[in-house]
């Protein structure tokens, strides 16, 4: 440890305050031996949405901001994928491209990948404009968050979950099957 985080430490520890770092093992460290607590960004920021400070939406924008400045663990959900979609105008460019790496990425379980790609088609779904590269932004979202060992399962349960939410809206649920065993069917092929 060096002279700075001694100071640093002494002083959270003085004030009484928390110990604010992005890195885990810093964090780890200042507990452990000085008996400091700490916290993050992710954690700041979510504490200002539920206390109304922050709108969900600019919550959004700023987990996006960290992924692009390489935060390795980001929860994601289907609305951030679309306000990464909209901030790379509905193409398949940065952010939305960084962001659904972190569907298939070390931290991602699959099943709630699934349920957030689900999520983010329902959204894309119900969309009331021509998106100019909608088949893309599927075909890419499904390729981060579908397993490769498990395709076939996957789908099936995905699509199963979604046309019991779209029982209402069973030409909207019809055009998302056709379009996802569009893309398994492109999956065989290749």
């Amino acid at each position: 440890m060096n002279q700075s985080f001694v100071e640093t430490a002494l002083l959270a520890k003085q004030e009484n305050v928390l110990f604010f770092s992005d890195d885990l093992y810093l964090r780890a460290i200042m507990n452990k031996e000085f008996g400091i607590e700490g916290i993050w960004s992710q954690a700041v920021l979510l504490k200002l949405v539920t206390e109304g400070i922050l709108s969900k939406n600019d919550y959004d924008k700023a987990l996006i901001k960290l992924v692009l400045a390489r935060y390795t663990y980001i929860p994601i959900d289907s609305d951030i994928l679309i306000e990464a979609a909209s901030q790379s105008r509905w193409h398949l460019n940065t952010p939305f491209t960084d962001i659904i790496k972190i569907l298939n990425g070390k931290n991602a379980d699959w099943k709630s990948s699934l349920r957030v790609t689900e999520d983010f088609i329902l959204e894309l779904y119900s969309k009331p404009i021509v998106l100019p590269s909608f088949n893309g932004l599927l075909h890419h979202t499904l390729d981060a968050a579908i397993p490769k060992s498990n395709k076939q399962v996957a789908i099936k349960i995905m699509l199963h979950r979604l046309q019991k939410r779209l029982s209402l809206s069973p030409n909207i649920y019809s055009q998302i099957e056709k379009d996802v065993k569009e893309w398994l069917r492109l999956q065989i092929i290749t």
